[in-house]
């Protein structure tokens, strides 16, 4: 940079001897600034890897729970509020591919301000929308199994009701098994209005791959615990139907 000064206050020029002292107050204030820009480069540094190591013990904890928990809708709540917490986001939703309709249903909400709705939601009382293959930034992740990252929703034309839904910026991640997408995790609004970068993206998608093999793990579990559910009603019946059967022939006999 440079220091400029004009006439002095008796309109002379500047003499030796003020040359001389403004050369040595600006070589000072050079290295005071040179100095500041060092400490603030390694103070961003500090942080940056203090936020890497929080998101790697995020991702260890997360791997831990994931291998303790059976139940599908504790572990979506769980994968939820890890990925939001690994970011710094404010809420997001997860949402899982429903066979039977082919479409991407809500699952797990987290971060909402009605925490009432949030409550109904999780309980599975309120229907949210649903996306097919391609629809919105879901679908289209759905679709690519590809992360979707978004900095500015009011720049893009998808986004209609940016105000209404309260999205400023968001990153959508597959859950993906091999070549199979079986959801998507979104994460939306970074805190402090900061965007998301490419290490959010990085840990997210970590994450959603250690996900999506718990889900799977867990989805056949379930399945089998309706059926056997559903033969042992049936099998039950049968002896209930045959118990009573037996109970009218012994009153007509009686």
């Amino acid at each position: 940079g440079l220091v400029s000064v004009g006439l002095d206050r008796d309109d002379r020029p500047v003499g030796d001897i003020d040359r001389n002292f403004l050369a040595s107050l600006c070589s000072q204030a050079a290295v005071a600034m040179n100095t500041a820009r060092l400490y603030e480069s390694i103070e961003v540094a500090r942080r940056t890897q203090a936020r890497s190591i929080h998101q790697l013990e995020i991702l260890f904890d997360v791997t831990r729970k994931l291998g303790e928990i059976s139940n599908l809708k504790e572990m979506l709540r769980l994968i939820l509020g890890k990925a939001i917490g690994a970011v710094d986001a404010e809420k997001g939703s997860l949402m899982l591919v429903q066979e039977a309709s082919q479409e991407l249903e809500v699952q797990v909400v987290e971060g909402l301000p009605d925490a009432d709705l949030q409550r109904r939601i999780n309980a599975g009382l309120v229907e949210c929308k649903r996306f097919g293959r391609g629809e919105g930034t879901a679908g289209q992740v759905w679709a690519t199994g590809r992360t979707h990252r978004v900095d500015d929703t009011g720049a893009e034309n998808s986004f209609t009701r940016r105000e209404a839904s309260h999205v400023r910026s968001l990153i959508c991640v597959p859950l993906r098994v091999e070549d199979e997408v079986i959801g998507v995790i979104n994460i939306t609004n970074r805190k402090g209005d900061l965007c998301f970068v490419e290490e959010d993206e990085s840990i997210l998608c970590a994450l959603a791959d250690q996900a999506a093999i718990a889900i799977t793990r867990v989805v056949p579990v379930l399945a089998v615990a309706v059926i056997s559910s559903g033969l042992l009603m049936m099998l039950l019946a049968d002896h209930v139907a045959e118990f009573l059967k037996k109970n009218r022939m012994y009153e007509v006999l009686g």
